[in-house]
């Protein structure tokens, strides 16, 4: 029985830092030439190379996932537990449809847009999240960070790319 437990509790941080991993990847994949379309871009001076971005996504995402392991693991009978986990779902479709949007449609006013609400959504869920654990909701405060300076990246790009994108 306690080896049955354990069990469940590693696929369970597995597949809740699997869960992040994959959308971002497969928002990647299905955006294409992300990078080629990076560099046809004139970017702001405090923008980073192209190489930065699926390295700090990639930590963010295992801790994003490792914040929702310490949720889940208090099981869904809560429905505090059950409107977090909601949340973080919507965090992570909006996620996931950013990098298309941006990259594929080259809709980048609509990026910023969708930024902002990305930004409102994370706040959400480090509340949320950190009124059942602190911890968790601590996890995910370099996500929120690294949005804020998405945020002005993008608006930098925005405005020194033309209105006209």
């Amino acid at each position: 029985m306690i080896k049955a437990f354990n069990l469940r509790k590693i696929l369970t941080f597995i597949v809740s830092v699997l869960l992040p991993l994959a959308i971002g990847w497969l928002s990647a994949y299905v955006t294409g030439d992300i990078q080629g379309v990076y560099d046809s871009l004139i970017q702001p001076p405090f923008a980073p190379p192209g190489w930065v971005f699926p390295v700090v996504w990639t930590v963010l995402y295992i801790l994003m996932g490792i914040a929702l392991y310490i949720i889940v693991k208090n099981g869904f009978s809560s429905s505090e537990v059950r409107e977090a986990v909601l949340y973080f779902g919507i965090t992570l479709i909006f996620n996931f449809l950013w990098t298309p949007v941006f990259f594929r449609f080259g809709l980048i006013l609509f990026a910023l847009i969708w930024l902002a609400a990305m930004i409102i959504l994370a706040v959400i869920n480090i509340i949320q999240f950190y009124k059942i654990n602190k911890w968790a909701g601590i996890l995910l405060i370099p996500y929120l960070i690294w949005l804020l300076f998405a945020f002005a990246l993008n608006l930098g790009v925005y405005l020194l790319n033309g209105p006209t994108i």
